[in-house]
């Protein structure tokens, strides 16, 4: 109220409005500015396994800290019907000063409103970024990419999960009844992006981009141990936006690469540790778009030894019709040093009518986990197909 006293005249208002990013309202002077918007993604899955050979007393129940293997519950499955929702309300914008800058998204993710991600964030004269909150941690980069920006209707099967199921970074199940997955944390980030740092194509140059962040980890309910995790990525012909799809069809290609690494220690004085590293990379041109990651995570305490689960994933896409008709394919896997082994494959076509703010999406694939070594069970094969309608106000 102090303040409006003092520079009422400065405070006179502007109203505009952006599709996909909402309303925003701000003061002539720049110091306040607040933008409210939301999503709304609605879904149906059918998922269908041909045979259930996991109902079984062999199956293992009590997996690893950090493990992404199916379980008893899941494996035991049949067929599942479901119909998915994911609301989502977004208010960001600047407060007393243009480089102190908000967000909050509240979702409706499990049929209830919560906190998805909420951060502050302060740019120090372009230097660098210091952001605090509950936000994206860099485990990758689809990791990073925002929910409604993704070609598909979801992140690739194996390619998040960081630290573990524990976080709440893995993709849900198939069939768990749940269909959008989260990838957020609370912790402190500093980062930043240099843009054009040398001419080597056109009118954009090289691109370098790092995060930095300390995070809650994997193991947050049992220790007192931070988790800290970082991210380089190098995009040598300019910046590539985290979103899925080729968007501007340049017949100059675009590529970044980067690599990440994150680790987690359990309670003092024990040798409970959860690491991940992984690399990524990315590639457009001409409406094409080429991705894909690779993951290394490992736990081991004092009564499990070392487990690794390796896990990777390829997607691509083509817009058949520029900035309209995109197919896309993805294939997946994970791996363990011990002989379980999952994969799945997806073949999808987006329709978009204004961009990632209002589409359809079309996708259909399979999971196939393999048995384990010297059991007479038959590898669990699954079948799905999803149907997506994202609207972004």
């Amino acid at each position: 109220t102090e303040y409006l006293a003092k520079d009422d005249e400065a405070l006179g208002s502007n109203v505009t409005y952006q599709v996909g990013n909402g309303f925003t309202f701000a003061t002539q002077d720049g110091r306040f500015a607040l933008t409210i918007g939301g999503m709304f993604k609605f879904g149906f899955q059918s998922v269908n396994r041909d045979r259930n050979p996991f109902g079984c007393d062999d199956c293992p129940t009590n997996l690893p800290t950090g493990s992404k293997l199916p379980s008893r519950d899941y494996i035991s499955r049949r067929d599942v019907n479901n119909f998915g929702m994911d609301n989502r309300f977004r208010f960001q914008g600047n407060a007393f000063d243009p480089d102190l800058t908000f967000y909050f998204e509240f979702t409706t993710y499990d049929d209830s409103l919560s906190l998805f991600e909420g951060w502050v964030n302060y740019n120090m004269d372009d230097m660098f970024n210091v952001k605090v909150g509950q936000q994206r941690v860099p485990t990758g980069r689809q990791a990073l990419i925002h929910q409604s920006d993704l070609s598909f209707g979801n992140r690739a099967w194996e390619s998040i999960g960081a630290y573990g199921v524990n976080a709440g970074w893995a993709i849900p199940a198939l069939d768990s009844g749940t269909m959008y997955g989260v990838t957020q944390d609370l912790g402190i980030s500093i980062h930043n992006r240099y843009d054009d740092l040398t001419d080597t194509m056109g009118d954009e140059g090289l691109a370098v981009e790092y995060i930095f962040g300390l995070y809650n980890g994997a193991l947050a309910e049992n220790n007192n141990w931070v988790a800290p995790a970082f991210r380089l990525a190098v995009h040598p012909f300019g910046y590539v936006p985290y979103t899925e799809g080729d968007w501007s069809g340049d017949a100059s290609p675009k590529l970044a690469i980067g690599v990440n690494y994150g680790s987690d220690k359990g309670v003092p004085h024990s040798d409970e540790v959860t690491t991940f590293y992984s690399w990524d990379a990315v590639m457009t041109m001409s409406g094409a778009y080429v991705t894909g990651e690779y993951h290394v995570n490992s736990y081991k305490s004092s009564t499990v030894s070392r487990t690794k689960q390796r896990s990777w994933f390829v997607a691509a896409g083509y817009m058949v019709m520029p900035q309209e008709l995109e197919v896309m394919l993805r294939y997946s896997t994970l791996g363990t040093e011990d002989p379980w082994l999952t994969q799945e494959w997806s073949f999808g076509t987006a329709y978009y009518f204004e961009g990632h703010h209002l589409k359809a999406i079309f996708e259909i694939g399979q999971q196939v986990t393999e048995a384990p070594s010297g059991s007479s069970l038959d590898d669990a094969k699954t079948g799905f197909f999803r149907l997506t309608f994202q609207l972004e106000w």
